[in-house]
């Protein structure tokens, strides 16, 4: 799995989600293409935290976006507390939203949901 933009969560995700995924962890749009087109990484999903400044959004919708056409795939959940940009993300292509900050509880369930575990 990788979080963009969630450095604050990474510690507790991987220690609440145990070994069901690794998590890494990337800033950039550019780091993130390069990390899901990895085939050692594996990457199922993409967990964006929309936490960030409203000028970066439209740089994570555009990830979300390209992502979907590159790796059509690919599980991507948003965290947002905005129902403004939770509509954006899912027409941008993300399979689900949680409430922001990321955090254990939302994740699970919605990564359950989504690889039906």
């Amino acid at each position: 799995m990788l979080l963009v933009n969630g450095t604050d969560s990474r510690r507790s995700l991987q220690a609440a989600l145990k070994k069901s995924f690794q998590i890494a962890y990337f800033t950039t749009s550019r780091d993130s293409y390069q990390l899901v087109a990895d085939k050692k990484r594996n990457v199922s999903a993409v967990v964006i935290d929309m936490k960030a400044a409203p000028t970066a959004h439209a740089e994570r919708i555009a990830l979300i976006r390209n992502l979907r056409y590159l790796f059509p795939d690919i599980k991507i959940v948003v965290a947002t507390n905005s129902a403004r940009l939770r509509v954006e993300v899912v027409r941008a292509g993300a399979n689900t939203t949680i409430p922001a900050p990321v955090s254990t509880a939302a994740l699970r369930p919605a990564l359950s949901l989504l690889f039906r575990r």
